[in-house]
């Protein structure tokens, strides 16, 4: 068991080591053999990008009906909110609001076309709710705080 050095001869300097143990085996490929093999590589890559891009696109198409179908939604959206809106303005006010609406224009005038609103009020027997809201329905009425007292109103005839 004693090992024998190999003598050898080395007239080129240091020899870059080769990552090739000598139990592997060296292929050796020509030109035309190394094509072959990068083509079928490239064969299967062209393959699958070809399924990307039609993935791709049959995404975008999705997205594109998706974009469509929600600004049909928002159009329907703008339209119910402005039918709401007109309906809202629509409001026809009732024969006894008519009424009372009168008798209020009748009291201002009578009263120079200004009167306190707690005197208003106490003439025609309504509560505070339901006159602010008569009042407030009326485009004809103003209101404005009285000078001496800034808690009370004064109803203005237009």
């Amino acid at each position: 068991m004693i090992e024998v050095a190999e003598p050898r001869i080395n007239t080129f300097g240091i020899t870059p080591k080769a990552n090739v143990s000598p139990s592997e085996d060296v292929f050796i490929l020509t030109s035309t053999q190394l094509e072959e093999i990068i083509s079928r590589a490239t064969v299967a890559v062209k393959a699958e990008v070809e399924v990307l891009n039609n993935k791709i696109a049959f995404l975008e198409s999705k997205v594109a009906e998706v974009e469509a179908t929600q600004d049909v939604h928002s159009e329907n959206d703008l339209n119910q909110l402005r039918l709401i809106a007109e309906l809202r303005g629509r409001h026809k006010p009732t024969k006894s609001q008519q009424d009372k609406e009168k008798i209020l224009k009748a009291l201002l005038t009578v009263n120079g076309g200004k009167m306190p609103s707690r005197e208003a009020r106490r003439i025609m027997k309504m509560d505070r709710g339901n006159f602010s809201r008569l009042v407030s329905g009326m485009s004809d009425i103003t209101t404005k705080p009285y000078s001496a007292d800034k808690r009370q109103t004064i109803l203005i005839l237009k």
